[in-house]
């Protein structure tokens, strides 16, 4: 599997500018989400096929969101609660990978080339977050709950 992958950036010379519904859009996106899924050479093409369509449906997921929004602080909020949604997917996917090897020295490579895509797809949307927002989330998701929300 190579290891460098294509993102819109590369392919549109940079998304950071893009407005949110215009990169949703983006057949560069989806080229370049599907362009990483046939790099899993040790999937088969079904599997490939597979990864790209549960990733694009995510992808469809947040354009349809925010089709319904007319508000842009309602946008940012909307468009921040779906990336805390799939960065949550792509952490439980990392933990399950994580555990997998610790248990049997294997994972399962769907789920790893699942997670890959995922986070492909985390990267790709993080520009049209605020840099603060996004280090807010992060540090929210990467607290132990005990941390957060010690008990009493």
């Amino acid at each position: 599997m190579s290891t460098e992958i294509e993102t819109v950036s590369e392919l549109e010379g940079g998304a950071v500018e893009m407005p949110i519904l215009t990169l949703l859009r983006s057949q560069a996106l989806r080229d370049a989400l599907k362009a990483t899924a046939d790099q899993a050479e040790d999937l088969s093409e079904e599997q490939r096929e597979e990864l790209f369509f549960k990733v694009d449906q995510r992808r469809k997921a947040f354009e349809d969101s925010v089709l319904n929004v007319d508000e842009e602080d309602d946008l940012h909020y909307m468009f921040a609660v779906m990336y805390i949604e799939l960065k949550s997917s792509w952490i439980l996917m990392n933990n399950q990978i994580n555990y997998g090897m610790v248990k049997s020295g294997e994972c399962d490579m769907v789920t790893m080339y699942s997670a890959a895509l995922t986070s492909q797809l985390l990267y790709e949307l993080e520009p049209m977050l605020r840099q603060t927002d996004v280090s807010k989330i992060t540090d929210f998701l990467a607290e132990p709950m005990e941390q957060v929300n010690p008990k009493q």
